[in-house]
Formats: C-alpha cells, structure tokens, sequence
C-alpha cells in the first residue's frame, strides 16, 4: 500500500460495516460517501484530491485496508451546525440525522465526551476502482 492516510471503521459488528464492505467490492458504480469523524485531525491531514485508504480493523494501530478512495471535499464543523443545516448528513454511511450522528458519536468516543457543540470533520470520498 502506498503513504496514503487511513480512515479506519471498527468491524466488531458486521452489519455496521456491510454497507461499506459493499461498496468497496467492485460490483456497485462507485458513489459518493461521507463519514464523520470527532475532532480536525483529518480536516487538517486531508483536501480534496487527496487519496485516502479505507480500513475496517478493531485495531486501528493495525488497519485492514479494503480499498482506495479520493477525497471530494472536507468540511469542520459543530455536531449543532451540521444538523441545524443538514448540511454534509446526505450520504453518510449510517447515520442520516444529526440526533443519530449524535448519539452514534457519543457510543464510538464514549471517553471523548461528545456534545452537540463538539467540533466534526466531514469527509466526503468516493471508492477508486483498482485494476
């Protein structure tokens, strides 16, 4: 694998991850994706252009990468932005409503103290096709 970042999903419950195995498998036209990630660490690693490895691993020091993508667009922001506007929720791969992102963010990074106020970077990428 080449220097690219990974963004990382933990697998421990297949169904969490099925969809986004799905469109890594080739047998789909590629579509654009979102994830949203606690925090700027990735809005300050990532721009639009960029290639970025996709990993579904319960151990992030250890990523088991499915694929490739390209970065579309990175945007920060609050949890309360994002849902009051809707705006970069289209897409997401779980969560369609901000009270689920909410919630979901608050069960990925229960030490972190998520709050409606916390800062996200949404990622918007779309798998490449590998020869």
């Amino acid at each position: 694998m080449n220097d690219a970042l990974v963004l990382n999903w933990f697998g421990e419950d297949d169904t969490l991850t099925e969809g986004l195995r799905e469109e890594f498998r080739g047998s789909l036209p590629p579509r654009p994706l979102k994830t949203i990630r606690l925090g700027t660490k990735y809005a300050n690693a990532i721009e639009p252009g960029d290639q970025i490895a996709i990993s579904i691993s319960d151990d992030s020091n250890n990523p088991n990468v499915i694929g490739l993508a390209r970065v579309l667009a990175v945007k920060k922001g609050t949890i309360e932005y994002f849902g009051r506007t809707m705006e970069g929720l289209e897409n997401n791969i779980g969560a369609g409503h901000w009270e689920r992102v909410l919630r979901d963010m608050q069960w990925v990074y229960d030490k972190a103290n998520v709050k409606i106020d916390s800062v996200v970077t949404i990622i918007e990428f779309v798998p490449e096709k590998t020869a």
